[in-house]
């Protein structure tokens, strides 16, 4: 009987530890783009938003379970799933993203937020790769060369 007690604290830790490991990177070239019904801001170029980042979300256990929410300069631009990718339309200039989990179960408790700082040029594009490194509990987004 004493296993029905300990396999609760087991199981826990075996989700909390495997969502730990590392995710592996997409290739541009394989990733899905984002649906559009996830896609909230900054999704139009015009005479003002000359400029871009695409985002390329890893793939694998580490995060599996959660979406990750995109913000840039304090509004929210999309929700996105694991090998998916997006672009974002931005003016010309310094720009803060933040990143940050949302989902249900252990998604749900990590409400820490990573920020980034990028400066665009104009007709600039850049990429950046959404990522889960060993042992952190929350999403980093670093930049990349492209691909």
């Amino acid at each position: 009987m004493k296993i029905f007690r300990v396999l609760p604290s087991l199981f826990l830790l075996c989700s909390i530890f495997g969502c730990a490991g590392l995710s592996t990177p997409v290739p541009y070239s394989e990733a899905i783009q984002t649906p559009k019904d996830r896609l909230f801001e900054f999704q139009q170029k015009n005479e003002k938003r000359t400029s871009s980042i695409v985002v390329i979300r890893d793939e694998g256990f580490a995060g599996g379970g959660c979406f990750n929410n995109i913000w840039f300069d304090g509004t929210l631009a999309a929700m996105m799933d694991k090998a998916e990718i997006a672009t974002f339309y931005l003016e010309t200039g310094e720009h803060i993203i933040k990143i940050g989990n949302v989902g249900r179960g252990l998604c749900a408790t990590l409400r820490d937020r990573i920020q980034r700082e990028t400066l665009l040029k104009p007709n600039q594009q850049k990429y950046f790769r959404l990522l889960w490194n060993k042992g952190d509990t929350i999403p980093d987004i670093q930049p990349i060369v492209s691909p």
